[in-house]
């Protein structure tokens, strides 16, 4: 075929005569593949194969694409549409027991970078505030008894009005790696030292799905947690994720605020951002409502999507800016 497009750095045809895909599910088996020869390029490695590629894992012929993807970060959503996370409180106790940077500097050995935004580090407006998210037991403790969540039940879990403080956390195994679920497994066992009893339910993507599917009028929602990256170029995506619309199902019937965000002045902010032009209008307004979404303990914050691949017998391999996914365009093998 014949390159076009901004990305060609070539005139005519192509350097490769066909690329062809294969689906390797387990990481380890693409990682083996890649090492083999039997692949040139792999995506979603695990953390260890990415350090053991910059470390000179099979010799130096393994290269490295680290392309963040724009829109969201990877970031837990606490559900404030219902008990418990409808309570500021809560949601704050969650943040302040979920230490999650030891996690992720220990699962992630350095490929991931810890994020205190909605945003991922691709785009220009992001704006973050680290000391919303320091681990603070006490305070959390505190706000838990302010909040009502005052007696443990003989398990050691908080309760208010025979209820547990329970907290159902549906996990897409599709969408997080080993090394992600680890953390979330984390995060369980350290809110539990506050009271929270944290459900993790792995799914597969159907049944994901199914889990944040609009419930039926009068109904709740079958999660009070849940990980759901989003991919959109540029600070619009807040429009998509937190504005009161969203929590609107598609025809599909999922919805993109899953965290039931619903702020008449975040909706006019996110709004008059999308509606006006001057950018540093639109910087001041999209900083405000990160501020607003941060400051009201609605989500986690983890860190970027992380978008990896690993190359082997072939260069000129570049991922596209809008979504951070591979291009062939300029590819050619270096071996066999």
């Amino acid at each position: 075929y014949t390159s076009h497009g901004p990305e060609a750095e070539h005139d005519g045809a192509a350097h490769l005569e066909r690329v062809e895909w294969r689906f390797l599910p387990d990481p380890a088996t693409r990682w083996a593949a890649l090492q083999s020869g039997e692949v040139h390029v792999i995506d979603n490695p695990e953390p260890e194969a990415i350090v053991a590629a910059e470390n000179g894992a099979a010799g130096d012929q393994v290269s490295h694409l680290d392309a963040p993807r724009p829109g969201s970060v990877n970031r837990i959503e606490l559900n404030s549409g219902q008990a418990p996370f409808d309570d500021e409180r809560v949601r704050e106790a969650f943040i302040r027991s979920a230490d999650v940077d030891p996690g992720i500097e220990t699962l992630y050995q350095g490929v991931a970078t810890r994020s205190h935004s909605p945003l991922s580090s691709a785009e220009p407006m992001a704006y973050s505030d680290p000391s919303l998210f320091g681990t603070d037991r006490q305070a959390a403790e505190r706000l838990l008894d302010e909040a009502g969540w005052d007696e443990t039940d003989a398990e050691g879990y908080r309760v208010k009005d025979g209820e547990r403080l329970t907290v159902r956390f549906p996990v897409s195994t599709n969408q997080s790696v080993a090394a992600e679920q680890a953390l979330f497994e984390q995060i369980q066992a350290n809110t539990r030292e506050v009271g929270f009893e944290v459900i993790l339910t792995p799914l597969d993507l159907s049944a994901w799905y199914g889990a944040l599917a609009a419930p039926e009028d009068g109904g709740e929602n079958q999660y009070e947690a849940v990980s759901a990256p989003y991919t959109k170029v540029g600070p619009d995506v807040l429009r998509t994720l937190y504005h009161s619309a969203g929590t609107e199902p598609a025809p599909s019937g999922y919805f993109a605020n899953l965290s039931q965000v619903t702020d008449e002045e975040l909706d006019a902010t996110l709004e008059e951002a999308a509606r006006i032009t001057d950018p540093d209008q639109r910087a001041t307004l999209y900083e405000q409502a990160q501020r607003t979404v941060l400051e009201g303990y609605y989500i986690l914050p983890l860190y970027d999507q992380q978008n990896h691949f690993l190359t082997r017998g072939v260069s000129g391999v570049t991922t596209l800016g809008t979504v951070a996914t591979p291009t062939f365009i300029n590819a050619h093998l270096t071996q066999p």
